[in-house]
């Protein structure tokens, strides 16, 4: 709930009757953080490939290899895409480590002596089609959906971040959702359920699930 950028002005602009001018207010994204006064460049490669990476997805101009990830302005939306950017070059990185390890220094060392292979992995493989990723996958799908799969395909920037704010504090609950109505009235259970079906039917993500 912290605002990622912060601008400072001598004085809120204010309309006729006295109000904050919300329309004079100068935008946000026209502040960008900046990098650590004390400048240190990338010592080897692996540096090198992390902090390019985070300037482009952060969109500033260049990262000491000291600098904070959340100083930066990064969030968890961010990291997902660093971790796309990481792992197409060659490296290996996870969301986690992106939150445990908050400069280019220390996640250097990371992402060079660690497998991530053995964490759960919010990328998929670089071809999605939907008969390369389903063998891969079909022993972590219960043998009686197997034949109803309509397609796999990889998650949204957004769905990505949800998930990974879900298995890193699963006692949260922050992103789950029960609301249960009682109805009042006469109601043909039959046709009521059979209703639902032709929705769920119709609808793909009403049967979509997250591996």
């Amino acid at each position: 709930m912290i605002p990622p950028v912060w601008v400072q002005l001598k004085a809120l602009p204010l309309t006729l009757n006295g109000k904050v001018d919300r329309q004079a207010l100068p935008a946000p994204e026209s502040v960008k953080p900046t990098s650590s006064k004390n400048f240190i460049s990338p010592r080897n490669p692996t540096e090198t490939v992390l902090a390019d990476i985070w300037a482009q997805v952060l969109e500033i101009e260049r990262v000491s290899i000291d600098d904070n990830f959340f100083e930066l302005g990064g969030d968890s939306i961010l990291s997902i895409q660093i971790v796309a950017k990481v792992n197409q070059a060659g490296l290996q990185a996870t969301p986690k480590q992106i939150f445990e390890y908050l400069t280019v220094a220390s996640l250097a060392v990371e992402v060079t002596t660690k497998d991530a292979s053995s964490e759960i992995g919010l990328t998929s493989p670089k071809n999605n089609s939907y008969e390369l990723l389903l063998p891969e996958l079909k022993d972590k799908i219960p043998s009686n959906l197997i034949d109803s799969i309509v397609d796999i395909y990889e998650l949204t920037p957004i769905q990505k971040g949800i998930l990974f704010h879900s298995l890193y504090d699963s006692q949260n609950g922050l992103y789950l959702f029960q609301t249960t109505f009682t109805v009042k009235a006469l109601l043909d259970i039959d046709a009521f359920a059979e209703a639902w079906q032709q929705v769920v039917q119709r609808h793909i993500i009403l049967r979509t699930g997250f591996y």
